[in-house]
């Protein structure tokens, strides 16, 4: 009801539902094709961005990077400061396989869609690389797929700062809660996600792929 009202008085913003629960994969899927902008960004129900995060992104986009990362704020801050990710700093006059290198070096770097601007073209492409069935279900680890995908996809990146995705940790988001019944479909959805991880690791041709696979694909 609340964004049905401000989509009453802003014709920028469009409603999109599915008629039934397809989960978190197929949503983000059919978002991303009927975007209409030149970049998209995912932002969870239960996060937040900065006031300032779009006005700073689109200030970057004039280079046209398939990704832009930017600042991410965990909420509550982690008491381990081992645990906090390091700062990412991608260079402009280098090729994309150095960069992508440091974007695999970068400790504790967030590997699901918490800051990150996608380029449109470039979001549908990584879209169309995967063979999932809706009947799938994917609502858990599709974000690690999605960034796998990006990065045996991608030919450019850019990291920013002064722009902030407010992560605000749930526990009640099936992440964090450990029942019988949350763990086993955990693993089944880890196990479906690694499934189709391997598949596009089989159909690439990227030189860094291996050193990718080590860094990103979901475990035994």
């Amino acid at each position: 009801e609340i964004i049905q009202e401000y989509a009453k008085n802003d014709s920028r913003i469009q409603i999109v539902c599915h008629s039934k629960n397809l989960g978190t994969f197929e949503a983000r899927k059919t978002g991303v094709i009927k975007a209409s902008g030149d970049y998209s960004v995912f932002l969870d129900l239960d996060d937040e961005l900065s006031f300032e995060t779009l006005e700073v992104l689109v200030e970057n986009i004039d280079e046209n990077p398939d990704i832009i990362f930017f600042d991410i704020q965990i909420n509550p801050k982690p008491k381990i400061f081992s645990s906090l990710p390091d700062e990412l700093i991608l260079k402009k006059d280098v090729g994309w396989s150095e960069n992508c290198l440091r974007i695999l070096k970068c400790k504790n770097l967030n590997k699901g869609t918490a800051g990150k601007a996608y380029n449109a073209m470039f979001f549908k492409k990584i879209y169309e690389s995967f063979e999932i069935d809706t009947k799938e279900k994917i609502i858990f680890g599709e974000d690690k797929l999605l960034f796998l995908a990006a990065l045996l996809l991608a030919k450019s990146a850019l990291s920013i700062h002064g722009a902030t995705y407010i992560y605000h940790k749930n526990i009640t988001s099936i992440t964090n809660v450990s029942s019988d019944d949350v763990v086993f479909n955990k693993i089944r959805q880890l196990t479906l996600v690694r499934k189709h991880m391997c598949i596009l690791l089989s159909n690439s041709n990227n030189s860094l792929k291996e050193i990718i696979k080590d860094k990103i694909l979901i475990k035994d």
